[in-house]
């Protein structure tokens, strides 16, 4: 769209508006809260070219700056910055062609003025250059030469005692700094040379005046550090190579004196003991280093010197066994095998008083993968299995089942056919649940009745589905009464056979079967193989319902007016 012309500037009108976002849906909207405006030379502001005055705004609505440009998109002339206050002014500033020319200057928000330089042709001005605090006291006293920082330096207090001393050449610190507290005490004495690097000591002092920190330079590069606690116990201390990187012990203490840590390095590169240690001078931890990288044993201890764990490392990665212990009775509680820092192996846990094993989980690459065997609170084994860090089957019992199975109890058969399945031992599992089902077990009737029919671990076969399904549905397997019945409603596998349809899914309603209710509801509601009958079909969902069926619910919120 255009901009609107103004013809007596000969320039268009450009106007920018804050957005905003509508808490209901998230759109993103142009507020009412205009950003900027000013004028340009192009009809669609595409080359972001500014002429004349250009006013921006803060969302507040207040003024936010001023400044005015030249028909070559160069600021030219007064330039103003205010605060977000109304006509308080922050800055003011003249360009001449671009650059800045003349005085400039910056207000603090109570008016008073902060600070003053002066430009010509954009360039500072040589000379003294002060700052001053809200209330007009002398805050920073520095000068300029040839653009930059040169020579003394200070800084005030708000009540005109001296913060700091340095000096300046070319805009870098050199020599001599001294910092002070407001108490007019040493802070801080630090040394640069003629380049701006540090060289000599850098010290800092309390406010009693005693040493908390010293460090040794050498044009730039560090070679000693020490600290103390105001107490004079020492803090920390470093030392280094002649290229400034540290090298040998790193040490810290705590304010009673004892040892906090201790690291080696060789060329600012972690080699050796990584210590650790409690207050109360107990150890707390050692992580070994080679070359930068955690190599052997780490270890850790509890403030009371009880071992709590370790963990093996290979070039910064766990590669090999990661031990917990009880804080309580110090025995070993967890052991985890590791390989290229991910866990790969048996994931074992160990009742914490009498060390018997509670679990062993296997793991690849991470993952959970294969047999779990583990034990409950009641000492009873049980037996999970996993593929891809999924949990497939669980069986509890595993060697008593196993042992009834192989005597002939088809419950046994079936709960170990059922696991075997699960876990995707199909061989295993064929053979125990074809036993269970000769012995006529309904469970195992199904499954295997599911298995046919889903070609899931065998052959698919209708034949065998059906045949299976049937006789579970005869023995009153309420799931395969179901399934029976459906089929013949919807005459899949067999002729529709309405009457017989209602006569199985009833049989499985009766067993209490919620899906089952679904269907006889929906029969009655339809009249489908029995006479129409709302109040029976408002029953049979409600059982449904009740039963968890989701859809029985909508079916009965459609029903309901229909039977008032």
């Amino acid at each position: 769209m255009p901009l609107p012309y103004d013809k007596e500037k000969k320039l268009w009108k450009v106007t920018g508006w804050y957005l905003e976002s509508l808490e209901e849906t998230g759109e993103v909207m142009q507020s009412k809260q205009i950003a900027f405006e000013g004028y340009t030379n192009a009809e669609n502001f595409a080359n972001r070219q500014r002429v004349s005055v250009f006013k921006s705004f803060y969302e507040s609505g207040n003024l936010k700056s001023i400044y005015h440009y030249n028909a070559q998109n160069k600021r030219d002339g007064k330039a103003e910055t205010y605060f977000d206050e109304k006509d308080k002014i922050a800055e003011t500033l003249t360009f001449k062609d671009g650059q800045p020319e003349g005085e400039y200057i910056v207000y603090h928000e109570n008016g008073a003025v902060e600070s003053k330089r002066y430009f010509a042709q954009g360039k500072i001005k040589d000379g003294e250059c002060p700052h001053f605090y809200d209330n007009g006291v002398l805050k920073q006293k520095h000068s300029y030469l040839n653009q930059k920082l040169e020579g003394p330096a200070f800084e005030y207090f708000p009540d005109g005692k001296i913060k700091g001393k340095y000096s300046y050449s070319k805009g870098t610190i050199v020599g001599t700094s001294t910092e002070y507290y407001s108490t007019g005490k040493i802070r801080g004495v630090y040394h640069r040379n003629n380049q701006g690097e540090n060289d000599g000591t850098f010290e800092q002092y309390s406010e009693e005046g005693k040493l908390l920190s010293k460090a040794t330079y050498k044009n730039g590069k560090q070679l000693s550090a020490q600290s103390w606690y105001e107490n004079g116990h020492p803090k920390e201390e470093s030392s280094f190579d002649s290229e400034g990187r540290k090298h040998g012990a790193v040490k810290e203490w705590f304010s009673n004196g004892k040892p906090a840590s201790s690291k080696m390095y060789k060329h600012d590169v972690l080699d050796g003991d990584f210590e650790k240690w409690y207050e109360n001078g107990h150890r707390e931890s050692v992580y070994p280093y080679k070359n930068g990288m955690l190599n052997g044993d780490a270890k850790h201890w509890n403030e009371q010197g009880k071992l709590t764990y370790t963990t093996e490392y290979k070039d910064d990665k766990k590669q090999g066994a990661d031990r917990r212990w009880s804080e309580r009775t110090g025995k070993l509680v967890e052991e985890v095998m590791f390989a290229n820092d991910e866990r790969n192996g048996l994931k074992r846990e160990f009742n914490d008083r009498t060390g018997k094993v509670l679990s062993a989980l296997p793991y690849v690459d991470g993952d959970k993968e294969g047999t779990e065997e583990a034990y409950d609170e009641d000492g009873i084994k049980y037996i999970r299995c996993y593929h891809n860090d999924e949990e497939l089957s669980e069986l509890y019992a595993p060697t008593d089942v196993t042992n009834k199975a192989k005597q002939g109890d088809s419950t046994a058969q079936y709960h170990l056919g059922k696991y075997e399945f699960e876990c995707t031992n199909y061989d295993a599992a064929m053979k125990w649940l074809t036993q269970s089902a000769e012995q006529n077990h309904p469970g195992a009737l199904l499954f295997l009745a599911y298995a046919y029919n889903d070609g899931d671990g065998v052959a698919q076969d209708s034949k065998k589905y059906l045949s299976y399904l049937f006789k579970a549905a005869e023995l009153g397997e309420s799931d395969a009464q179901l399934e029976v019945g459906y089929l013949n409603l919807i005459g899949e596998g067999m002729p529709k056979n309405l009457p017989e349809a209602y006569k199985w899914i009833k049989k499985s309603a009766d067993q209490g079967n919620a899906q089952a209710h679904y269907n006889l509801g929906l029969m009655y509601r339809n009249g489908d193989g029995v006479e129409k009958d709302l109040n029976k079909a408002k029953l049979h969902l409600t059982a449904a319902v009740k039963g968890g069926v989701k859809p029985a619910l909508a079916a009965l919120k459609e029903l309901t007016p229909q039977t008032k």
